[in-house]
């Protein structure tokens, strides 16, 4: 009669049909035990020392350029006791940063940067129209739950036109542009094309399970992507940026040198400096033009100085800074593949743990069983 109750149970009682009927002790705490241990499953920590090892490397090596750039530093003032030393070192730095490109125009670089511009423009409404793809799952609002965090990292571009607008504001409409201003736009412009690219070319299954985990794995990719390569152009466009600006005053220096040249004829720095300034000290019709040529003189070795400070440093951290990004990139890509082995194996987990935490237990079908028989309601369906 009691096995009889309890088919009865079994059969009246409702239930989710994913759910076990009859709860099991022994398989609970199995699961109990393999969800602990899928919890303690986690390599974040490894990948985030692998970071900040690599991060104290680069310091380290950033150091190093600093250092040998203090030297050439020192090494270069010293060569500079005459004027034609002074323009001998300042024709070799523009030389070997400026790869041999001549100027443009305030026009053209207006052209460029309108190009890039628009294409930024274009790859924020790539952007747009991949959130509206990815929030547009059946599973709507829960998407937009689970995953906001991730879609609000995406969109890179904002660090790149800041730096393309702190170089429009160096333009100056009556004098040449260099060509590494017009590198910035274009590197813009072919950065924001990229990305607008990876944004089209996005796609995903969306998962049926209401963790999402595959859809967080795919955006986590995309966003690791799309910081990579924002990262590599910004550290370009800086690069491009300060090499722009060694080259503008570099330029400036030039026009200074020809006026120094042609308005005395001393060489040595110190000789020519000693005269001009007993010059302007003398009255006279030429005091006034002696004390602006020895402005110029001496605004000329301060930019002169300024030039020997930095000479390729830019170039040299800029390469130093591209190899760490990749290794950096390397190692967070190694992280997300990590996550998403945890996160499915966690996700499993879980579910088998609330799989075999439900179902009915003995003594409450002996309860239920003895409720009914009590009510007199078993022995009136079995007699049936």
């Amino acid at each position: 009669m009691i096995r009889k109750a309890v088919l009865f149970v079994a059969g009246v009682l409702p239930f989710v049909a994913n759910a076990q009927l009859f709860y099991n002790q022994q398989r609970d705490e199995t699961a109990q035990k393999a969800l602990s241990l899928a919890e303690s499953v986690s390599n974040g920590a490894v990948f985030q020392k692998q970071l900040a090892n690599l991060e104290r490397m680069n310091r380290h090596s950033q150091d190093r350029v600093f250092a040998g750039a203090e030297v050439q530093m020192r090494t270069n003032l010293l060569t500079m006791s005459s004027w034609s030393s002074v323009k001998a070192l300042v024709d070799r730095v523009a030389a070997s940063i400026s790869r041999n490109q001549a100027a443009i125009t305030k026009a053209e670089f207006d052209r460029l940067r309108e190009a890039a511009d628009t294409k930024v423009q274009e790859a924020k409404s790539d952007l747009e129209a991949l959130k509206k793809k990815v929030t547009g799952d059946p599973n709507g609002e829960k998407a937009v739950r689970e995953i906001g965090e991730i879609l609000a990292k995406l969109g890179k571009l904002d660090e790149l036109t800041g730096i393309l607008d702190s170089v429009a504001r160096n333009v100056v409409a009556t004098s040449p542009v260099p060509q590494a201003y017009a590198d910035v736009a274009n590197q813009v412009f072919a950065t924001a094309a990229s990305l607008g690219a990876l944004y089209k070319s996005f796609t995903m299954t969306a998962p049926k399970s209401a963790e999402l985990v595959a859809m967080e794995a795919h955006l986590a990719a995309l966003e690791l992507e799309e910081s990579h390569q924002a990262a590599l152009a910004a550290i370009a466009a800086r690069r491009d940026r300060d090499v722009g600006d060694i080259l503008d005053g570099i330029m400036e220096l030039g026009n200074e040198l020809a006026q120094i040249r042609s308005n005395q004829g001393i060489d040595d720095v110190a000789q020519s400096l000693a005269a001009m300034a007993s010059a302007a000290r003398t009255p006279g019709p030429n005091q006034k033009a002696s004390g602006s040529l020895l402005g110029i003189m001496v605004h000329t070795l301060y930019g002169a100085a300024a030039v020997a400070a930095r000479e390729d440093t830019p170039q040299r951290l800029a390469v130093l800074r591209i190899a760490s990004e990749g290794r950096a990139f390397s190692i967070r890509q190694s992280a997300a593949a990590a996550k998403e082995y945890e996160d499915t194996i966690l996700n499993g987990a879980q579910r088998l743990a609330l799989y075999h935490k439900g179902g009915l237990k003995a003594q409450t079908v002996a309860q239920i069983v003895s409720a009914l028989s009590t009510l007199g309601l078993i022995p009136t369906v079995l007699s049936k």
